[in-house]
């Protein structure tokens, strides 16, 4: 590895010189580094020293050096990810508020087709059927 290699998560000690020590604990996020927002200090004598970064399912996590947890917290909190919003989807396509205004309009109808067939499979009909056959498909 070199500087320029691509990783999806950097973690470990960075001691240069007199100035910067410190634990790195940097994600890499659709091409972007992002780096965590707290300051942790590394152990700067001349000892080997473990360190461990612990993510959890709940999108929570642990630094520890030497088996000593020294920072911890959420993902969300310490990271400038972008920030996901959680939106309640309708069960049905069809009962969704932006279906009226847009069910017949066939440039919409071919884009649902094609995510359809990148979801399930292309549809084995052609022209208006297809269209037809996705609706009552979404209404199972």
């Amino acid at each position: 590895m070199h500087g320029e290699s691509s990783y999806y998560i950097m973690f470990g000690p960075d001691i240069c010189g007199y100035s910067t020590k410190k634990v790195h604990v940097i994600f890499n996020y659709k091409g972007k580094n992002h780096l965590i927002k707290k300051e942790i200090k590394c152990k700067d004598d001349e000892l080997t020293h473990l360190y461990t970064l612990i993510l959890n399912s709940d999108q929570t996590y642990e630094v520890k050096i030497d088996n000593e947890k020294v920072e911890s917290g959420s993902l969300e909190d310490d990271w400038d990810f972008l920030r996901l919003r959680e939106v309640e989807q309708p069960s049905c396509m069809v009962d969704h508020p932006g279906l009226e205004p847009v069910c017949l309009n066939v440039y919409s109808l071919q884009k649902a087709c094609q995510i359809y067939g990148a979801d399930y499979g292309p549809l084995r009909l052609r022209g208006i059927h297809q269209y037809a056959m996705l609706v009552s498909k979404s209404k199972m």
